[in-house]
């Protein structure tokens, strides 16, 4: 039962709260009351009120969610939802049965307006909703507006700004972009926002929540945590200065801002999924529930999570690839330069993060190596080009159980990286450094406050940036790089910013750390594949190596190593003994059968690293340099 009695007094007094907020209603007036009470047990409720002219009307769900680069709004949570008269008539409605994200209900004669009903189920989002998605347990909680929102198909997002109003739990607190207009009995009203920067301000939410201000001389920014675990939001005096050092390095590439406080969005919880989504004025960041007050976590992916979403603000918020700009949520967005909104992103926040010492320098050194590893392994790249793996995004985002490798993933989040270094790198080259790509980022996404919220941009507009910096003919470069299928992963970056390759023989503690972390051994330079902790070969084998040519496929598992039962250490054992054995004998199953196999393989550990060449200058080092501390 969902204590309807009690609803409708919410429902009363939410009407209440909002219709002072209404001004002059038009025809494309809209109120939102949103009753989050039942949040800790994973609902949502929202009553929207509309005006409609009498006959057939459409409405629509939000689909395509800028971030999600999908088709990929929630609406198979619906719970409930109920098209209602002033007088409480349920009028019936028909889905699309092309398009599941749209309604369609007739008004009947002498009817203006309608009030929709929607209930929400949180905490069930699929791969590609998880940042658009709802979520709640009995202390925190997380309410993407999308969620809970059935609007007029006609109506453009950007010309209707709804009254909004929330009540939550007693006793919880909230952080989101948007300005509360006043609070009164619970409920929380909202100032007016155009309805497309309303569902781009998330809102996180519990009874542990704490707000740090960032010091530093650029723009305002505000990092609020929420935790079932207060002592989880007692971040150490030092991370905070250096999550400051980022905003103020930032300010140091772009001089100007899109928005004027930023809002750091960060859930510390082992309930609500690890995540990141980027808003212009916010970004709703998922953490586990220790990863900041300890400090392995942000060795990892965590430590480049709130810078990398944090650059999304200039790049891929206010500067947006023109066919990922539509004006709804339901027109197809065209997502071929994912490379440039997600790739340069990656570049930049990585490099954000050692700026302001999040990381050392050794340890992103020591990552890049790890993902060129990884990406020489992508043999998919010999039919099908990285633009396509940014085309086919919303395919991709759910890693391959077998073969990844030759299905390729969303490689243009890393491989678009390594383009970025590259072309800094080429920069760099070719005006002996005294020009670099921050001179391109500061000039192409300088704020224009009257093209906010977004500035769209096309990949000639892009190259023609570049040229203004170094000519040096970017568009065919670029195409080189990103629309053509590719023998191998292009490796000229290492050179240009001043490294060379090799092997090495121990594994770094990069390595170990991810080791640890990611419950793996890092087979995959020596004998092709890497290996889970229960022995099961991962994914992405690599065609020709030792695992391939032994017909080992994804998912077989490793029971023996060499005459023995297997363990992490065992393999590693066998492959370094490789070099005195000549080869590496296991014991497997695949499905039902055992078999036992040879690996011809006797070269040893091996751990791709980058190692400088003296007789070229550090580029690595300069780009990563700090230009400003707070």
């Amino acid at each position: 039962m969902l204590r309807t009695v009690a609803r409708l007094s919410v429902w009363v007094a939410l009407l209440v709260a909002s219709s002072a907020l209404v001004v002059g209603a038009d025809s494309q007036s809209m109120t939102i009351e949103v009753d989050a009470r039942d949040l800790p047990r994973k609902l949502l409720h929202a009553r929207i009120t509309v005006p409609v002219p009498p006959g057939e009307q459409r409405f629509a769900y939000p689909k395509w969610m800028p971030g999600t680069h999908a088709g990929s709004g929630p609406v198979q949570n619906v719970g409930g939802l109920r098209f209602l008269t002033k007088d409480g008539k349920a009028l019936d409605w028909k889905r699309d049965d092309v398009e599941f994200w749209q309604f369609v209900c007739v008004v009947p004669p002498g009817i203006s307006e309608l009030t929709i009903e929607v209930d929400y189920i949180c905490s069930q989002p699929d791969a590609n909703s998880r940042g658009v998605d709802s979520f709640g347990n009995s202390l925190i909680g997380v309410i993407n507006w999308n969620t809970c929102l059935v609007y007029p198909f006609a109506w453009k997002p950007t010309d209707v700004s709804p009254t909004l109003s929330l009540q939550l739990p007693e006793g919880w607190k909230y952080a989101t972009a948007l300005e509360a207009h006043e609070e009164h009995g619970g409920i929380v009203s909202f100032k007016p926002e155009p309805l497309d920067e309303l569902i781009d301000s998330p809102l996180i939410c519990g009874e542990h929540l704490r707000t740090i201000p960032l010091e530093q001389d650029f723009a305002p920014a505000l990092l609020h945590l929420v935790s079932e675990s207060e002592s989880a939001t007692n971040l150490k005096p030092e991370l905070i200065a250096k999550y400051a050092n980022v905003v103020a390095e930032a300010g140091d590439i772009f001089k100007s801002a899109p928005y004027d406080t930023y809002h750091f969005l960060v859930t510390c919880s082992n309930d609500i999924p690890a995540n990141g989504l980027e808003h212009r004025r916010s970004s709703l960041n998922g953490v586990g529930e220790r990863d900041l007050i300890e400090e392995e976590p942000i060795k990892g992916w965590v430590g480049y999570l709130l810078p990398h979403e944090f650059v999304h603000a200039w790049c891929g918020k206010y500067r947006r690839p023109a066919a990922m700009v539509t004006g709804d949520f339901h027109t197809p967005q065209h997502t071929e330069l994912l490379w440039v909104y997600e790739g340069l992103t990656q570049y930049l926040g990585e490099v954000l993060n050692v700026r302001a010492s999040i990381w050392e320098l050794d340890h992103y050194r020591r990552h890049l190596a790890n993902d060129i590893s990884f990406l020489k392994s992508q043999t998919g790249r010999q039919w099908r080009p990285l633009e396509d793996t940014a085309v086919a995004s919303g395919q991709l985002r759910e890693r391959s159980t077998y073969w990844g490798g030759l299905r390729r993933n969303q490689d243009y989040y890393v491989e678009g990286k390594l383009l970025w270094l590259e072309i800094d790198g080429k920069i760099r080259e070719a005006t002996s450094g005294s020009k670099s790509l921050d001179d391109f980022l500061g000039a192409f996404f300088a704020v224009d406050n009257s093209k906010l919220p977004v500035s769209p941009f096309t990949f000639d507009e892009l190259c023609g940036a570049l040229e203004a910096v170094a000519p040096l003919g970017w568009k065919q470069f670029i195409e080189s790089r990103v629309a053509e299928t590719q023998e191998s992963l292009p490796l000229d970056v290492v050179g240009l910013l001043g490294y060379r390759l090799q092997y090495a023989t121990e594994a770094p503690e990069y390595v170990k750390d991810r080791e640890k972390e990611r419950k793996y051994v890092a087979t995959l330079d020596a004998i092709g594949a890497d290996v889970g902790d229960g022995g099961e070969v991962r994914s992405n084998i690599v065609p020709g190596s030792p695992i391939d040519v032994a017909n080992l496929g994804p998912g077989t598992t490793i029971i023996g190593v060499n005459g023995r039962k297997f363990s992490n250490d065992r393999l590693k054992d066998a492959v370094k003994d490789s070099v005195m054995r000549g080869n590496i004998e296991l014991l497997v199953l695949t499905g039902d059968t055992y078999r036992t196999v040879t690996l011809d393989y006797k070269d040893g550990a091996k751990y791709l690293e980058l190692v400088r060449d003296d007789a070229k200058p550090d580029y690595l080092t300069a780009i990563c340099a700090p230009r400003k501390r707070s």
